[in-house]
C-alpha cells in the first residue's frame, strides 16, 4: 500500500495521476508473511517520505480519487498515509493486547 502512496505523490508532482483505479479489494494484505515484511514496510514508509520531500508544494492540481473519501491532491494522500498507518497500528496493538490474555 505505501509504495502506492509514494508512487501517487510522485506522479502528482509531475501533473499526472496513477493509471489504475484505487480499490480496497486490490490492497488487502497477504496472509502468509515472514520477517522480510518488516524491511519492506520500512522501505515503503521511506519511499513516501522521499516522495513528499521531492515536491516543492504538496497542494498539487492533480487529484486522484480515494474509494471512500473522494479526490485528494498530493498533500491529501500524504496525510492519508499517516492516517492509514495510525489505523493499522491501533489494530495491531489491540491484537497484541488480546494475545496477552
Amino acid at each position: 500500500v505505501y509504495f502506492g502512496f509514494a508512487e501517487a505523490i510522485t506522479l502528482f508532482g509531475q501533473g499526472e495521476v496513477p493509471e489504475r483505479e484505487v480499490s480496497t479489494a486490490t490492497v488487502k494484505p497477504v496472509t502468509e508473511v515472514d520477517g522480510s515484511v518488516v524491511k519492506e514496510f520500512a522501505n515503503s514508509c521511506e519511499a513516501i517520505e522521499l516522495a513528499a520531500k521531492s515536491l516543492p508544494d504538496l497542494r498539487t492540481t492533480a487529484r486522484y480519487t480515494h474509494p471512500w473519501f473522494g479526490p485528494f491532491d498530493a498533500g491529501g494522500w500524504y496525510f492519508m498515509s499517516a492516517f492509514h498507518l495510525r489505523l493499522h497500528r491501533k489494530q495491531i496493538e489491540a491484537i497484541l493486547k488480546q494475545m496477552e490474555h
